[in-house]
Order: C-alpha cells, then structure tokens, then sequence
C-alpha cells in the first residue's frame, strides 16, 4: 500500500524517497568526499544499527541518569523483527542447504549527511554513537584491524610495504579466505561488543563497570555466573553462547585494565576497542 498512487519506484527510485528498499553497493568514502566538495559534511558513519541511537531512552539507575539507545534493550525486548535482523551472524539456514541463508543486515552500513546552513553552523546532535571512521588513516591505533574496509586493502595497510605487490605476493587462495572469514566475524562482533555496553549501561549504569568492580566480577565465579545468566537471557537468541560470553568477558577484562596502559596494549580486536 506504500506504493499506491505512485510511479514505477523500481525504475525510479528518487521519486520515491522513503517509500522503497534503495540498497546497493556504494564506497562511502568517496560518496562522503563528493559531498563535501558540494558544501555536505558528514554526521555520522558506521554500521546500519546507529539507528537506533537515533531515538534513546533516559534511564535512571541507583548510580545516575544516563541516556541510551533505545531499541535493542527497550524494556528488555525486541521493538519488532526487523530490528532484531540488524544483528547476528549470516549463517547457512540449513547445513544441507547451501542456497537457503538466514540473513541477517549485520554488514549494512549507513552513512548520515546534511547540508548546513552555512559552514560554520554547528553540527546537530543527531546520534548518541560516535562515528565509525571512513578512511583507514583515522583508524584508532588500538585496532589490530579494520574489518569496515576490504580485507586485501586492509592486508596491504598492515604489511606496511611501500610497494603493495609484495604485500599481494605474499596472499594464497587460503590466506585470502581466512581473512574473509575473520574480517566478517570481527565486523559482526565489534557491533555485539556495542550493544553489549549499552545494554550494561542501561541496565546497571556505569558505576558498576569501573576498572575495580569490573575486576571483581571476573575474580568472582559467582558475579560472572550471575551476570553471564543475565547477558545470554538478552543476547543468546541471536548470537549464541560462545560469542557472548567470550566478546562480554574480552570486553570486561579491557575494561578492567583501563589506565594501565602498559598492560592494555594497542593490538587488540575492534570489539575489546568499541566496547572500550
């Protein structure tokens, strides 16, 4: 019914803003570059779930008031299906099944742009999360790597060869389907390790996650049981065992070294990182 009264949206899509799935393939580097040559500058970038920090919840703990995104932890459930398809791996539905997937929109991306005023306007708090990076140049020195750009041109970046073929001679068919698999696992984890934090702030507040208490629940079988319990009621549905409670404790333990730089080190996952 969307498209009642409308023109032909699948051959021309830009009379139809907001009324049709326009989804393609696109380099939102350059696309972000070419606006800002056309007086655009960009608001925020990163995975298709920084929507949800679009609209957020103001939620009073016994440590404070704090401001979260809204969906995935509001009141402990899913707001409808289709958010819930924002997240999780995109797996064979079937494993005697090749052809049937259960597809997720975990790799989607969304890239948020205005054209202000005038240069100087100040930029609108449109979204809580802070913005992924667009060139590997930005990319934070804690990342061991950057699963939001190609793993061969992410190959090259960390071999750090002036002359890229010798970093290309060095990938065989195997290496180049190893890192495949690893780029697209720490694509989808670095966005559990988000909602995970959120999820904590949201139900317990910050206090209970400082580098001490953070260190006690993972000195004590019976905190982390506890908190484990809590996190796989929330997560387990859509991520599995495994995954959340490996990403939940890499994340607690980074944050438990937070100011001991020494120790904390900048080679580690996207996830340890975001969820820094």
């Amino acid at each position: 019914e969307l498209l009642v009264d409308l023109p032909d949206c699948f051959t021309s899509w830009a009379k139809c803003a907001g009324r049709v799935d326009w989804t393609t393939f696109v380099d939102f580097t350059n696309l972000a570059e070419a606006g800002r040559h056309l007086g655009w500058r960009t608001l925020s970038y990163g995975p298709q779930n920084i929507l949800e920090h679009i609209s957020w919840r103001n939620i009073t703990t016994s440590t404070g008031s704090y401001s979260v995104p809204g969906y995935a932890i509001l009141a402990n459930s899913w707001t409808s299906r289709h958010v819930h398809n924002w997240y999780g791996r995109e797996l064979l539905a079937s494993a005697a099944d090749s052809s049937g997937w259960d597809q997720r929109w975990t790799s989607f991306k969304a890239l948020l742009m205005e054209k202000p005023r005038s240069p100087s306007a100040p930029k609108p708090v449109v979204l809580l999360s802070p913005s992924w990076h667009l060139d590997s140049q930005d990319l934070h020195n804690c990342w061991r790597l950057d699963p939001a750009t190609l793993p061969l041109t992410d190959w090259i970046r960390r071999h750090g060869s002036e002359d890229p073929r010798e970093a290309l001679a060095l990938v065989t068919e195997e290496l180049n389907m190893q890192m495949a698999r690893e780029y697209s696992a720490a694509y989808e984890e670095a966005q559990l390790s988000v909602r995970l934090v959120d999820w904590l702030v949201a139900a317990e507040g910050c206090d209970n996650f400082r580098p001490a208490k953070v260190a006690s629940i993972l000195e004590s079988e019976g905190l982390w049981l506890n908190l484990r319990r809590r996190l796989l009621r929330a997560w387990e549905e859509i991520w599995g065992t495994e995954a959340v409670e490996r990403i939940a404790r890499a994340v607690l333990l980074r944050l438990s070294l937070l100011g001991n730089e020494a120790v904390l080190g900048k080679d580690a996952s996207p996830a340890e990182c975001l969820g820094e």
